[in-house]
C-alpha cells in the first residue's frame, strides 16, 4: 500500500506541469524585465612577434578594455531603455593567431548578458 501511494504521488507530480512552466525557459515571469545580450570581438597586433610576454601583455590590455566596456553598457542601455540595468553574465575569450609573414594577432571575445528592469509608469 505504502509503495503504491508513493508511485501514484510520483506519477501525479510527474505529469502535472508546474504552475510556472512558461516561465521556466529563462526564468523570467516578469514583462518589465528585459534581458540583452552582446558580443564585441577584437583583434590586436602583437608588437614583437618573437615575443610570448608581449602577446601575453596584448590579450591582458585588450581584456581590460572589453571588461571596462562591458561596464559602461549599462550606461547606454539605461539611456535606450530606461530603467534599471544590471550586468549578470560575462564570458571572455582569446587566442593568439599566427598570421605566417604578418604580426601575430590576439583576438578577444566578449558575450555580455544585461538584465533590464524597466521603471514603473
Amino acid at each position: 500500500m505504502r509503495v503504491s501511494s508513493f508511485l501514484l504521488c510520483l506519477i501525479i507530480f510527474s505529469v502535472a506541469p508546474p504552475a510556472n512552466a512558461q516561465c521556466m525557459g529563462r526564468g523570467l515571469c516578469d514583462p518589465s524585465v528585459i534581458e540583452v545580450r552582446s558580443q564585441i570581438s577584437v583583434n590586436v597586433p602583437v608588437a614583437s612577434p618573437a615575443s610570448t610576454d608581449a602577446a601575453v601583455k596584448a590579450t591582458e590590455d585588450a581584456r581590460k578594455q572589453l571588461y571596462a566596456l562591458a561596464g559602461r553598457e549599462c550606461e547606454t542601455l539605461h539611456q535606450v531603455f530606461g530603467g534599471e540595468c544590471a550586468l549578470s553574465s560575462v564570458n571572455i575569450n582569446s587566442s593568439m593567431q599566427d598570421r605566417g609573414m604578418a604580426k601575430p594577432t590576439a583576438f578577444v571575445s566578449i558575450s555580455n548578458m544585461y538584465t533590464i528592469r524597466k521603471a514603473a509608469k
